[in-house]
Formats: structure tokens, sequence, C-alpha cells
């Protein structure tokens, strides 16, 4: 009986570690915006986000090479930057703090792009 409880706790411990590891924190929050305008040629947008604290810059580059990009910033959270692109792959530019801008930049795919900003 004591072998079977403790595989059980086990089991248990084990699990709930799984779903605190793969859980978001309750505070974290996301401004995303989808493509405006099609690719044809080169466009930039601007959202803000909780109560103008997160900021996103996001568009599409033409001067060197096709490429979409995400430029985070939050005045006070930690925040990254993010896409995803026709590549189906989402695109995570670094993680900063408060006040300094996260970017990812990444060669154009498909017609549909999705652009956050994670705090």
């Amino acid at each position: 009986m004591t072998k079977s409880i403790g595989k059980w706790l086990s089991v248990l411990v084990l699990g709930g570690s799984l779903l605190v590891s793969t859980h978001s924190p309750a505070s974290a929050a996301v401004l995303e915006k989808k493509n405006p305008v099609g690719f044809t040629k080169a466009w930039e947008r601007y959202s803000s986000g909780d109560n103008n604290k997160a900021a996103l810059t996001y568009g599409y580059n033409t001067t060197a090479i096709n490429e979409d990009y995400a430029w985070a910033n939050h005045s006070s959270k930690s925040h990254y930057a993010s896409l995803k692109n026709g590549k189906n792959t989402w695109y995570k530019g670094p993680s900063k703090k408060g006040k300094a801008i996260s970017k990812i930049e990444v060669i154009h795919s498909g017609g549909t792009v999705y652009y956050r900003n994670n705090y």
C-alpha cells in the first residue's frame, strides 16, 4: 500500500510541475495585429495597448530585401516582439526589460502576417 501511494504522489507531483511549467502567468498579455494591407509596396503601422504603456511598430520593408518586422516596447514590463508569417512559425525577438525595444525582422513569406508585442 505504501509503495502504491508513493507512485501516485510521484505522478501528482510530476503532473503538477508540468502544469506549472506550461501555464502562462496571469499577468501575461499580448498586443496583436494582422497585416492591414497587401505586400506590393512597403508600409508601416503603429499600435498601442495596456493604457498606452505598450507599443508595437510593425510592417513590411522592401529596401534591401522583402521583410516582415515587429518592434515592441513597454514602459514598465518585460516584453518581446514576435511575428508569424507564411512559414507558419512564430519568430521571437529578444526579451527586454521596460523601456527597451525588442525587434524581430524576417524574410517575408505568405499573404497573412501576425505581429505581436508580448508583455
